[in-house]
């Protein structure tokens, strides 16, 4: 069969703007004009940036026919579920992993429940392909899901940005924004949810007993904590909650260095955006990023929890920003765009 007669389905838990939803978003976008057909169907009715190809809301418990398609790919629980539950054969059926199950359901059900929620999970999983999104990470489920040798395979996630940085912002925020840039010698900024797998509160941490200030961008659960740590800790005059932003990248024009703090990443995609934004990033020692980034020449590395060092790591990234900005663009426009991911899933589409 030629790429070009390919009909392919994608399934997403709906078409709100999150990781893996906007990875779908970005894979469509990259192979649409290479194939016949693409239709992403999806569960929630909660909207986000358009897909570029037709969609469809369907039922969980609705058996869709997909016999006019060649592959259906599968994003997430539901997805996946929905793929064993309806028995849907005939085509070839792929899924990607976005995470380490394990590590993420532990964060958000406890040790014991996201053990077997994950466990679980996997082995339900009835497609002919699993996509994982690092080579740690394939290594980790290569004996965990049945028959990895010929069905597990890394893809790593890619990104391109259309830069909206002129958005608009209210007055008020801006100045809330500039009175902190007069009165602190660094900002800095997460774009993130809010939960306790993203490890904000280590950011809050680094601004006590330092001239240091934070644009927190993002909501969730742990909002409230957070902010009720600020002002435990006397910060909170040195902090901003941003709440939620559908474009962030108004905001990056007012900060110095990027964080991630998270106790957990499958793929971070907020990262290859800040590279591609000419920020400097500070990340923790997780091993994916040792598997994306060599450490000090193209980001800086903190030890987890240790919040000295994530200060120092912040010094020295503003420091070193020109060096570590141009090694670290260089590293994601030869491994990381949208244009070599989807190459790869259009590959693995066409594969018999």
């Amino acid at each position: 069969m030629n790429k070009s007669e390919l009909k392919i389905a994608i399934i997403v838990p709906s078409l709100a703007n999150m990781g893996p939803v906007s990875v779908a978003r970005d894979i469509v976008s990259g192979i649409v004009n290479k194939v016949k057909y693409i239709k992403v169907f999806y569960f929630d009715d909660i909207v986000g940036p358009d897909f570029d190809c037709d969609v469809e809301q369907i039922s969980f418990l609705h058996k869709v026919d997909f016999s006019n398609f060649d592959v259906v790919h599968t994003h997430g629980l539901r997805p996946d579920l929905y793929l064993t539950i309806h028995r849907i054969s005939g085509i070839k059926r792929i899924t990607t992993l976005h995470s380490n199950l394990y590590e993420d359901l532990r964060m958000s059900h406890g040790k014991v429940k996201g053990y077997f929620f994950a466990k679980v999970w996997l082995q339900l999983l009835s497609h002919d392909k699993v996509v994982v999104l690092s080579d740690l990470v394939k290594k980790f489920y290569s004996n965990k899901i049945r028959n990895s040798k010929e069905r597990l395979l890394r893809i790593y996630n890619g990104r391109n940005l259309e830069l909206k940085v002129d958005g608009t912002i209210e007055k008020v925020q801006i100045e809330k924004i500039e009175s902190l840039k007069n009165n602190t010698e660094i900002i800095i900024a997460s774009i993130s949810v809010l939960n306790a797998r993203k490890g904000i509160d280590q950011i809050i941490r680094a601004l006590e007993n330092n001239n240091v200030g934070a644009l927190i961008i993002g909501d969730g659960p742990e909002r409230q904590n957070l902010e009720s740590l600020a002002k435990e800790l006397k910060v909170d005059d040195r902090v901003l909650f941003l709440g939620y932003q559908s474009n962030p990248y108004k905001y990056y024009k007012y900060f110095d260095v990027f964080t991630l703090t998270s106790y957990s990443e499958g793929f971070p995609l907020s990262l290859l955006e800040a590279i591609q934004m000419q920020k400097p990033c500070v990340v923790s020692n997780l091993p994916i990023y040792k598997e994306m980034f060599i450490e000090g020449k193209e980001i800086l590395k903190y030890e987890l929890n240790n919040i000295s060092d994530l200060v120092d790591k912040i010094k020295k990234c503003k420091k070193d920003e020109d060096i570590l900005i141009v090694n670290a663009a260089k590293r994601v426009h030869e491994n990381y765009t949208v244009e070599i991911m989807a190459n790869n899933y259009l590959k693995l589409y066409y594969e018999q």
